[in-house]
């Protein structure tokens, strides 16, 4: 859910009752249509602030009465920052450990996942957070761009092992060499590419952290998100390890 959608509520067109209303018809529709079979549960996604807090909350609570009466169970991702807010009204929650850093600055060396952006969230009443959670760690990568210091965009493609179009600088970024498109993009020479892929190794290190901080905690462990592309970069007793916590 957009924090647009969210913060328009409460005029003459949307309220949150509606807005419920509306995603819990279309999800029905949906599973319906594609033979799905019954819903046991619906996520709602909103990176929700201070301004939009209480609006989506509602939103909550009304998709929670909706939810009830066909016996399907409402959650909602946490982002690491809203650890230290009172939980949104639903049953359960998906803690997002990932994009973690500052993506649009040029210093930063991952924005995915860095052990260190994940500390800085880990205190010390962290697990007392009062909704049950399940935790999500990346499994994706991107390039991010940059002309002249400034970030223009993500780039979902990350082969840039073409050395006609560019230059590994062997600090993680590639230094584009001649102009072209890319995505919608057109990439000028001297442009620079982050490539972000988070290593098995910090996945790892990270879901040990989380787990030590919610020791005896029963939860999922989600890799997002899982596909043949993403999988290639990990081994399978890596990922055997990232669901051991």
């Amino acid at each position: 859910i957009t924090t647009k959608a969210i913060a328009s509520l409460g005029g003459k067109k949307d309220t949150p009752h509606s807005l419920a209303e509306k995603i819990f018809t279309r999800a029905k529709n949906m599973a319906s249509y594609n033979d799905l079979g019954r819903i046991q549960e619906i996520q709602l996604d909103c990176d929700w602030t201070s301004s939009t807090q209480k609006a989506f909350y509602e939103v909550c609570k009304e998709m929670k009465t909706l939810a009830e009466k066909d016996s399907v169970l409402v959650s909602a991702t946490i982002r690491l920052h809203q650890l230290r807010l009172d939980p949104p009204p639903v049953d359960r929650g998906v803690l997002m450990v990932y994009n973690t850093g500052a993506i649009r600055q040029p210093g930063t060396k991952n924005s995915i996942l860095e052990v260190a952006d994940v500390e800085s969230y880990m205190g010390r009443n962290v697990a007392s957070y009062k909704l049950p959670l399940d935790f999500a760690y990346p499994a994706f990568g991107w390039g991010v761009l940059f002309r002249g210091g400034s970030y223009q965009g993500i780039l979902h493609h990350t082969d840039f092992s073409d050395t006609k179009y560019y230059a590994d600088n062997g600090d993680g970024t590639f230094r584009v060499k001649k102009d072209h498109f890319l995505e919608g993009h057109f990439l000028w020479a001297s442009d620079v590419i982050r490539l972000e892929y988070p290593s098995a190794d910090v996945v790892k290190t990270v879901a040990a952290l989380v787990s030590s901080k919610f020791e005896d905690y029963p939860h999922s462990t989600i890799l997002y998100h899982l596909d043949s592309q993403n999988l290639a970069k990990f081994k399978a007793n890596e990922i055997t390890n990232i669901y051991s916590y």
